[in-house]
């Protein structure tokens, strides 16, 4: 048996090897006019085919210089600056300059425990807010486009209730240091967010829940974009980013930083493993999840102010739905898919610091013995036009500012995105000496020449959204 080898000729190789085409790099703006890079950013792909071998970022263009403009503004006149930085989330920018200015009063807001239940209240209401954005941003981004249009109507109706305290959808200006206009908490109001607060599960379940079981979701998502924990300590990200490679970091459970009513609250924060675009998806689920908890028990312990419960039919009602939100939790479908219930427990007792005397409060979660807190004597909830003095102070006020005892104070609060801080240097006048952020989106920009090299164009639109990027915190 012979065996024959055929030998191909050096000519014949050579030939081969000119019909090998090659893969000629080139050069990809994307944006600032891609709508995916929000209108002022630039970043210069390095392609070779479908993959990404080199990214140039370029953010910063339009630079507004709002920290300067703050500084020639009186502080109560610098608040609706707050507004512009991320207006997703515009809530937490105004919770954060608050407490630096209270910080700087010498005031903290932890003696009123009424005024720290509403902003806890509204901070979830915003965080909310922003997930829903974030998540049906990503569903559309890997082609999934069904879930904006459900969580669309869920952020109008959210923004409806900022309307119906403020005057204004999304730049609210809404916070005062030391004060919040209490008028438009009324059992109306309450009875509203009751009700949203059941017929948001059926957001949740259409739009994000039923994408967890798809695999072109799961493909598209798992092992893209993953962050390990060393670049997140290097590059100083925080927040759900942070959390997603397993770094349990989070504001609102630290005692050393506490703000708002969290202290008093059953709550609990949520870890990845992997720290891909998959965990971080999953994460924000579990925190919407985890804000309805908050606000439902935000509800039970504010003051609707019912003066007859047994001839108000309302107020039975409402009975009726924080009955079934907070008792029978598990009746509902939100619970359901969350993974760690609200407790049903029937007594609660807790200190309480109002108006520096401490004294403590049973609360009873039954239909029949139902305790609110009765903060009816607080002066939130008088008229400020009820008096020509009191409308010439209201006018000095917002004219005339007032003045900050000189010192430096930095606060950060636990946003959506991260670590919000504002730090306010004050010199005694009713004006910042200086002001500067310390804003969670900008630490994650520079993630995008590391993490997205290597990626497919396809997926690198897709991690940059679970970044959560607003550049409006970037270009002040």
């Amino acid at each position: 048996m012979t065996i024959i080898t055929f030998k191909k000729s050096f000519q014949e190789k050579s030939n081969m090897t000119s019909l090998v085409r090659k893969i000629k790099t080139m050069n990809l703006n994307f944006g600032p006019q891609h709508p995916a890079a929000h209108g002022i950013l630039r970043l210069i792909f390095q392609m070779q085919g479908e993959f990404i071998q080199k990214i140039d970022a370029q953010f910063g263009l339009l630079h507004r210089g709002t920290e300067k403009l703050i500084e020639s503004k009186f502080y109560i006149q610098s608040l609706p600056y707050f507004d512009r930085f991320d207006y997703v989330a515009n809530i937490f920018q105004e919770h954060a300059f608050c407490l630096s200015i209270e910080n700087l009063l010498n005031k903290e807001s932890s003696f009123d425990v009424y005024l720290n239940y509403i902003r806890t209240l509204f901070d979830e209401l915003s965080r909310i807010l922003n997930h829903l954005l974030t998540l049906s941003a990503t569903s559309l981004d890997i082609g999934a486009m069904g879930s904006i249009f459900w969580a669309f109507e869920e952020r109008e109706r959210i923004m409806e209730f900022f309307e119906r305290i403020s005057g204004a959808r999304m730049h609210t200006a809404l916070y005062k240091p030391n004060w919040f206009d209490y008028s438009n908490i009324t059992e109306i109001f309450i009875l509203d967010l009751s009700k949203f607060l059941l017929k948001s599960s059926r957001t949740i379940n259409g739009a994000f829940l039923g994408l967890l079981n798809n695999r072109i979701l799961k493909s598209r998502l798992s092992n893209i974009g993953s962050i390990s924990m060393n670049k997140i300590c290097n590059y100083g990200i925080t927040g759900i980013i942070s959390r997603s490679s397993g770094i349990k970091d989070d504001l609102r459970l630290k005692k050393i930083n506490n703000y708002g009513a969290y202290w008093y609250l059953s709550f609990r924060t949520f870890l990845g493993k992997k720290g891909d675009n998959y965990d971080r998806f999953l994460i924000r689920i579990k925190e919407i999840l985890e804000s309805f908890r908050i606000i439902s028990q935000i509800l039970s312990f504010i003051n609707i102010r019912i003066k007859s419960f047994k001839n108000s039919p309302s107020a039975l009602f409402y009975f009726y739905i924080f009955n079934k939100i907070i008792i029978n939790n598990s009746n509902t479908k939100f619970y359901k898919y969350s993974y760690n219930r609200l407790s049903t427990f029937t007594l609660f007792k807790f200190n309480l610091y109002l108006n520096n005397s401490l004294f403590s409060v049973n609360f009873s979660f039954n239909l029949q013995n139902f305790l609110f807190l009765n903060f009816s004597n607080n002066q939130n909830f008088k008229n400020k036009f009820s008096s020509m003095e009191e409308t010439i102070n209201h006018f000095k006020y917002y004219s005339e500012g007032f003045k900050v005892p000189a010192g430096l104070s930095y606060q950060n609060v636990e946003s959506p995105k991260g670590y919000l801080g504002v730090t306010l240097l004050s010199d005694g006048s009713s004006y910042p000496y200086r002001c500067k952020l310390r804003t969670p989106v900008s630490h994650n920009m520079h993630l995008l020449p590391s993490l997205g090299t290597g990626l497919m164009f396809a997926d690198f639109v897709s991690t940059f959204c679970s970044l959560d990027i607003v550049l409006g915190e970037i270009d002040r």
